[in-house]
């Protein structure tokens, strides 16, 4: 019996958004390009990682001294909040609001580092998948492991067509 991937509905978002603005593989995936592609301002620099908007201005601040993986996982951290969030976190949101976003942004990060449509490049028999998947897509091998985690936790057996 052979299964398939049913992406839930913010993994397929995402691969559709990367296809639009021609990020087809994993060499493509680059924290400039997107941001650009999106029109925000992305900085590294010695303080906290951080999104903030105000009107049209977006920016990303990425601290400087975090390792190249955790560099893209917080860029993707931090992008799900300026695309799907609204408000001030450090504000007066509820802190089960705050925790929300946060498990939000979570997924969202495991997501647009590990897209649904490059999926396939990988050798999922592999026994050193979550190490393969974590070189490829410049990842910590945590985020690796729950990815794939998460897509043998969704996969489907495929229906089988008889010959009538």
């Amino acid at each position: 019996m052979s299964y398939s991937y049913k992406p839930f509905p913010l993994d397929a978002w995402i691969s559709k958004f990367y296809q639009e603005i021609g990020i087809f593989t994993p060499r493509d995936i680059n924290e400039q390009y997107i941001a650009r592609s999106l029109r925000i301002f992305l900085t590294y620099s010695e303080k906290r990682c951080y999104s903030t908007q105000s009107g049209n201005f977006k920016m990303i601040n990425i601290h400087d001294g975090l390792n190249p993986e955790k560099k893209r996982e917080t860029f993707f951290h931090e992008l799900c909040h300026l695309l799907r969030h609204e408000g001030n976190q450090y504000a007066m949101m509820p802190e089960a609001f705050r925790e929300l976003q946060e498990r939000e942004a979570n997924h969202f990060t495991r997501y647009a580092a590990i897209p649904f449509h490059m999926l396939n490049l990988m050798d999922w028999r592999s026994p050193t998948l979550v190490h393969d998947i974590s070189e490829t897509f410049q990842v910590s091998e945590e985020v690796s492991e729950y990815r794939v985690q998460q897509v043998f936790r969704n996969m489907k057996p495929k229906k089988r067509v008889e010959n009538q």
